[in-house]
């Protein structure tokens, strides 16, 4: 099947010197290094959408719950059907997260647009909620779309990113994420001011960039690199010529021929699946085994529950609940500043350093919520234990 990459770039499939290579490679960096949008920044940039739909999707409860247990509806709700309304999103995002394979069947861009569609269905179901297991319907769907994104998105980046700018695109999805969270404490903090918090508008408000992936699903470039594992080369070569309109042919062959060969590398790895999954396993497991730790860390030292409960923490600490939610927002300032400028130090120092740093400040973070709670239930310092809980947060956040 790959034979039909013969013309008219036949040329640049025999041997090449690794300055000729490089030259070419070098043509994938035009207009990725400066703040012009191109054609793959607009794929990136749709695709990072899906992010901050997932981000405010998870982030809103945060708010509306302070509202949604005052309902006439719902109330009153006690402790356990709270954090169960809270977390069917996350049963949902495991369940999501699961079939991240079925990517590989229908392609990174119809996953991508059905994670929309999934957040859109799921918001209708929360908005028009007249029952709590309604309420918590939507949130279990919405939940399927989180999980998926969590998957997807970052993998669709890192496949249409050139190498030597896929940090700072690969941050572009957890910037639109941490974007997202600040928007919805933002949106909290606003609809605060009216009768009932207007938790119904807070939760619906995710339709907007949910339908806008939508709309803009002609940016959305399919990835060569599925393409090419399923051995359709043309639309690879098409799509490549998409995100990359002033390659030369030349250079475009070179990367499908590259692409082409790292795919055959991880099918020699695994020849019955065709993936690099015992590649992984075998010769990578270390690698591997660290990177599952840095997300499973990231999990467990409670980011969800800052994340979902981050204005009633605050209130716990002392603060009321208008206070509670504008400190949150401000809060969400500075961590959208910290993924700014991780975006950079991440090709500049290194993934390693960032990792460890980041890591060492999150148990910093931590210490300072702990000392707030314990100042809290030893009734004293009752100024300290709230500069303390919201130092706390900044640092982890």
């Amino acid at each position: 099947e790959q034979q039909t990459t013969a013309s008219p770039a036949a040329a640049a499939l025999r041997a090449t010197s690794p300055e000729e290579e490089a030259a070419l490679g070098d043509e994938f960096l035009k207009g990725h290094t400066t703040l012009t949008m191109t054609p793959l920044k607009c794929a990136v940039a749709v695709a990072s959408i899906c992010h901050f739909s997932m981000s405010y999707s998870c982030a809103i409860i945060a708010g509306a719950m302070l509202d949604i247990q005052e309902d006439p509806l719902f109330s009153p709700l006690d402790s356990f059907t709270k954090g169960a309304l809270v977390s069917y999103m996350m049963v949902g995002a495991c369940l999501g997260a699961s079939l991240g394979f079925v990517a590989d069947v229908t392609g990174r861009r119809f996953a991508l647009l059905n994670v929309a569609s999934l957040f859109v269905v799921g918001t209708i179901a929360m908005v028009s909620a007249r029952e709590i297991w309604m309420l918590a319907a939507g949130r279990l769907i919405a939940g399927f779309g989180v999980g998926v994104s969590s998957t997807v998105t970052n993998m669709y980046i890192s496949e249409v990113a050139p190498a030597k700018v896929r940090g700072r695109l690969g941050a572009w999805a957890p910037l639109f994420g941490t974007s997202g969270v600040l928007v919805s404490y933002g949106v909290s903090s606003a609809m605060n001011q009216f009768k009932g918090g207007a938790w119904r508008m807070q939760l619906g408000l995710v339709i907007v960039p949910a339908c806008s992936v939508l709309l803009l699903r002609g940016f959305l470039i399919e990835s060569p690199s599925w393409l090419v594992s399923k051995g359709r080369i043309d639309e690879a070569r098409a799509a490549l010529r998409a995100l990359f309109p002033g390659v030369s042919e030349r250079a475009l062959a070179l990367e499908l021929r590259t692409l082409a060969s790292e795919l055959g590398r991880a099918k020699v790895a695994d020849p019955g699946q065709g993936s690099a999954v015992l590649l992984l396993l075998t010769n990578h497991r270390w690698s591997l085994l660290i990177g599952i730790s840095i997300n499973v860390i990231q999990q467990v030292t409670g980011i969800n529950v800052i994340v979902y409960y981050g204005p009633t923490i605050l209130k716990m600490a002392g603060l009321s609940q208008s206070t509670a939610l504008l400190a949150t927002f401000v809060i969400s300032f500075g961590q959208v500043a910290a993924v700014m400028a991780n975006s950079q130090l991440v090709d500049w120092k290194g993934r390693r350093f960032v990792a460890i740093s980041g890591t060492v400040v999150v148990f910093i973070g931590l210490g300072l919520l702990t000392g707030s709670f314990c100042l809290r239930a030893g009734h004293q310092s009752p100024m300290l234990a709230p500069v303390l809980a919201i130092s706390g947060m900044v640092l982890f956040r």
